[in-house]
């Protein structure tokens, strides 16, 4: 009895599910991450919150994270290693957030999680409806993300900092990402492990949206 549990338990990753259930379950770990990212940020705000970071501190921090993380949840075997891969995304993220988003302003961080939610909602839709064009456009926003790191990472060493419309070439590149990510997820096999995957995936469309309509607004205030 023990041992047949424990083989269902291992093998869970690659059930397959419903249309419905995958969609849902992907829905649920997106909301599960970013809830565990804001409790540890806002728990956290008093400990790390004062400690000035880096900005290329903080993207190569959050870099290895991310990595690391996505490296875990592709290998899992079990629920267990893949919620465990997760975790070591989302904490993490949580904590590097906690350095400066909670010192924002309420109306600030209203604002940028409600624009967030409404791009988001609207890519999802459009790569429902058209998965194809998102799908088209993978090597494109590969190619466009790399190159945004690299510039950014060469101003923040020889500027000391970056230009605004930096957040909005940001921004844009991510939006299209969830339309690519949510594309390719519905194109995949129904199972846990992509749920998971997808789930991830569109976790750090979202926190890099957040972020960079945060940090555009605030800029604009100063």
């Amino acid at each position: 009895m023990n041992n047949t549990s424990k083989i269902s338990y291992q093998t869970s990753v690659s059930q397959s599910l419903s249309t419905r259930a995958y969609n849902v379950l992907i829905g649920l770990f997106i909301f599960m991450g970013i809830g565990v990212t804001a409790l540890t940020m806002f728990v956290m705000k008093d400990s790390v919150g004062l400690i000035a970071v880096h900005p290329i501190v903080f993207s190569i921090l959050y870099l290895v994270v991310a990595l690391v993380g996505i490296r875990f949840v592709h290998t899992s075997g079990s629920m267990l290693t893949a919620f465990l891969g997760y975790m070591l995304l989302t904490i993490p993220t949580g904590l590097l957030l906690a350095t400066w988003v909670p010192h924002e302003s309420a109306d600030a961080i209203l604002y940028a999680a409600s624009l967030t939610v409404a791009i988001v909602g609207t890519m999802i839709i459009l790569a429902t409806i058209f998965p194809n064009a998102f799908l088209s456009m993978g090597r494109i926003l590969f190619v466009s993300l790399l190159s945004f790191i690299l510039v950014e990472i060469v101003m923040l060493i020889f500027f000391r900092g970056e230009p605004a419309f930096m957040d909005t070439i940001c921004i844009l590149i991510f939006t299209l990402y969830v339309g690519y990510d949510w594309a390719k997820g519905i194109k995949q096999e129904n199972t846990v492990k992509n749920a998971i995957i997808v789930a991830i995936e569109l976790y750090l469309d979202i926190i890099n949206i957040f972020i960079h309509i945060l940090s555009s607004n605030s800029r604009s205030r100063k």
